[in-house]
């Protein structure tokens, strides 16, 4: 039985892994139910069914304006009728307290856990990691470090995964055994009939949340002078829910005369067929934190090449991937997407390898 914070469809990242993942599980035979305990997408309770890979999932949400108490018993019975032999915490801080400070969670879901095994899946951990962080942001993170270390203490997970290098790292300094679980994207790849009308034009997508601090000027500046030159022409394409920087982003395309087009949020299947009609990715999350990335999973998936134009991010103690820290940044992968636009792309999920990554770690502990 998967917990996380909400399982709005196409509303929440974690939510939407967690039910892929579930409907996986399904597929190779498991029987999965999924628990959404701080849900602002409903008013009360829901008992509903849900769908992933054609696999019908048995779903409770709880919605986020009742009090634990008021929840309690309704989760309680919903285990119990269940009787799941593991439980799955699906961990992001802010899931579950809007300043993610969930202090008593551990506690509550002990509670209801009983003699269960945990299993715990770390999507991100706490804020100020950067060396350049606030003072402010620093002393936040340390206050959700010292959350984490009580809510292993509760809990007492069997099992514990995360997606990249830097979490692992952090959670091994901190004496957990943590195992890496790649991330799968949440967009099923759509088999299209037949490929669009051929452009000459390079299609640039921005799929998902546009975070700040990035180097959108440069990159701007890059490839408006590659059409200056009449070297290639270029189309961005925005899809998903972008944010509050999408203004700013379609401002500066347009004021370099680079054509650029607003989907905003669709289905499954319109960004699946966006996505094989592109040609590039465009990154905004710092490279070291790539691999919590859904919508980059989703890009690889579909065959993108991937330009990271995240300004430089620098955690503490950490010394793994290194970002280029060059004002004009390397843009080689842009030249190497050019040259290769006309190969076939491979459209490969990931959704398969990390669910038998996951199972096989359970089948490994199961009989302890």
């Amino acid at each position: 039985m998967f917990f996380c914070g909400c399982l709005e469809p196409g509303a929440d990242g974690v939510g939407d892994y967690t039910r892929r993942l579930a409907g996986a599980l399904i597929e190779d035979g498991f029987t999965v139910q999924l628990v959404s305990i701080n849900d602002n997408y409903i008013k009360i309770p829901v008992n509903e069914h849900q769908y992933a890979s054609d696999k019908k999932i048995s779903v409770l949400r709880m919605p986020n304006c009742y009090k634990w108490s008021e929840k309690t018993d309704t989760i309680s019975n919903f285990i119990e009728k269940f009787d799941p032999e593991w439980l799955s915490l699906q961990y992001v801080p802010f899931s579950y307290h809007p300043k993610g400070l969930p202090f008593s969670l551990s506690g509550k879901l002990k509670k209801l856990g009983r003699v269960r095994k945990w299993h715990v899946m770390f999507h991100e951990l706490w804020v100020g990691m950067d060396i350049n962080s606030s003072y402010k942001l620093k002393w936040w993170g340390k206050v959700q470090y010292h959350i984490i270390k009580r809510m292993i203490k509760d809990l007492r997970p069997s099992l514990m995964h995360t997606q990249t290098q830097l979490y692992q790292y952090y959670l091994t300094k901190m004496g957990m055994d943590v195992k890496r679980l790649p991330l799968f994207g949440n967009i099923p790849i759509t088999q299209l009939k037949q490929k669009d009308d051929y452009t000459s034009s390079i299609r640039i997508v921005v799929f998902g949340n546009i975070h700040s601090n990035t180097k959108l000027l440069p990159f701007a500046r890059m490839i408006a002078k590659l059409q200056d030159k009449e070297e290639a022409s270029f189309e961005v394409h925005f899809v998903g829910k972008n944010g509050s920087n999408l203004t700013e982003w379609v401002d500066v395309f347009s004021q370099y005369g680079i054509a650029n087009l607003v989907h905003g949020v669709r289905n499954q299947v319109e960004i699946s067929t966006l996505l094989q009609q592109c040609d590039i990715g465009l990154s905004t999350t710092p490279l070291v934190l790539d691999e919590k990335s859904g919508s980059v999973a989703a890009m690889e998936e579909h065959g993108l090449f991937i330009i990271n134009v995240a300004n430089k991010w620098t955690p503490s103690g950490y010394r793994g991937k290194e970002q280029a820290v060059d004002d004009e940044f390397d843009f080689s992968r842009l030249a190497l997407a050019t040259m290769k636009r006309d190969i076939t792309k491979v459209l490969q999920t990931k959704l398969k390898m990390s669910t038998e990554m996951f199972t096989k770690s359970l089948i490994e502990i199961w009989p302890a």
